[in-house]
């Protein structure tokens, strides 16, 4: 899969409102796009374009009504639509993390915690976590001045 960590291909996703008598709204169809390894990636767009329904297709919160979600896994390829419950739970103790758009830290926690938290989670030591949660923070340009 060449440098790619995580490759979209022909995703859709379309919601059944029952209680509408089954009307179909679309939230996105057939996206295709390649996450590589080591890098940044934004997904962007104008609200109601499908951007957090379509993250929610990737950690599985959502089943995609086609297309294939290709993650290359330690122990080999795999896709994520496809894959069965406890492969993905093993992933997202391991490998994929999601954040809501509406995260809700706890009070007075700074960002830098915040970050370090699932390292912690994790079994990393408190003093490792915070320094690899700085390193992330400092890729994203954030001002030392808000780790705090």
């Amino acid at each position: 899969m060449s440098d790619a960590l995580v490759r979209i291909e022909g995703l859709t996703k379309a919601f059944t409102l029952h209680v509408l008598g089954g009307k179909i709204v679309p939230a996105f169809a057939d996206v295709t796009f390649d996450v590589p390894r080591g890098k940044l990636t934004a997904i962007v767009g104008p609200s109601g374009s499908g951007k957090s329904s379509l993250l929610k297709c990737v950690y599985r919160t959502y089943l995609p009504t086609a297309g294939r979600v290709l993650f290359d896994a330690p122990e080999g390829m795999i896709d994520l639509v496809t894959a069965d419950d406890h492969a993905v739970l093993g992933l997202r103790k391991r490998a994929i993390g999601y954040v809501s758009q509406f995260l809700k830290p706890p009070p007075r926690v700074s960002a830098l915690d915040v970050v370090a938290r699932p390292l912690v989670d994790r079994g990393t030591p408190l003093d490792e976590a915070r320094e690899r949660a700085a390193a992330l923070l400092v890729r994203l340009n954030l001002s030392h001045d808000l780790f705090d």
